[in-house]
């Protein structure tokens, strides 16, 4: 008799736990933000078409991996060829300040007057190397 009056007390509750329920349903639901144009389609899918768009893009993941893969087996090469061409480069870096200090010198030395002695001596260097290729031949 009891467990009947407790299901009798809760059946007479039910319709208003109902009615409350419905209306925070419908709160809810007017609450929810439905835009007519969601920012990202892709979030508005079916399952299907989500599941080929997962595929569609795991494959591009896939070929991102092997152009990746392909760039890092050609780094090393084009590592070495920077390293080699800066070395070049700083060889003739070098050169190029010898060389203007070379020039420096000599500018200073034609406007001191030694510009004669330079040129006698470059005569002489001139000649001393036709006659040494001449013994050489």
């Amino acid at each position: 008799y009891d467990i009947f009056r407790l299901q009798t007390t809760q059946l007479q509750t039910l319709p208003s736990a109902i009615t409350s329920l419905s209306s925070t349903r419908s709160a809810l639901i007017s609450a929810r933000p439905t835009p007519s144009m969601p920012t990202t389609p892709s979030l508005s899918l079916p399952l299907p078409a989500t599941l080929d768009l997962l595929a569609q893009r795991r494959a591009q993941i896939v070929d991102l991996d092997a152009q990746l893969a392909q760039l890092q087996r050609t780094l090393p090469p084009k590592t070495q060829q920077l390293e080699r061409a800066e070395e070049e480069l700083r060889v003739l870096e070098t050169r190029k300040r010898e060389e203007v200090q070379k020039a420096k010198e000599a500018q200073r030395g034609r406007e001191g007057g030694q510009g004669e002695e330079l040129e006698r001596r470059g005569r002489w260097g001139r000649g001393v190397e036709g006659a040494l290729r001449a013994m050489l031949e």
